[in-house]
């Protein structure tokens, strides 16, 4: 295979799609995780029964829980929002290009 500056413009371009597409994937896990833990009977059971097991435990395994469905809620929102807006940009040059 030769490698011309055509091919490796269109490497470059289908790199850069799959990439989106894989950080669009990981966008949409993050909010299944955010969902799994908001709705989840078995995380609120279990950390009910180390919260009267060892209220110091319980408060820090509370602690650790809010800080991942925070963060699984603020990455599963801004991820796929910034793919969104890097695919619109390109679109938008590729338009103005023409």
């Amino acid at each position: 295979m030769v490698l011309t500056p055509g091919t490796i413009k269109k490497i470059n371009k289908l790199t850069d799609n799959l990439a989106l597409a894989v950080f669009f994937i990981f966008g949409l896990g993050f909010i299944y995780l955010f969902l799994y833990l908001n709705n989840s009977q078995e995380v609120q059971n279990y950390l009910n029964k180390v919260n009267s097991g060892s209220p110091t435990a319980g408060l820090r395994l509370t602690v650790i829980y809010g800080i991942a469905k925070l963060l699984s809620i603020i990455l599963g929102l801004l991820i796929p929002i910034a793919v969104i807006y890097k695919i619109v940009k390109d679109i938008r040059n590729k338009k103005n290009a023409l």
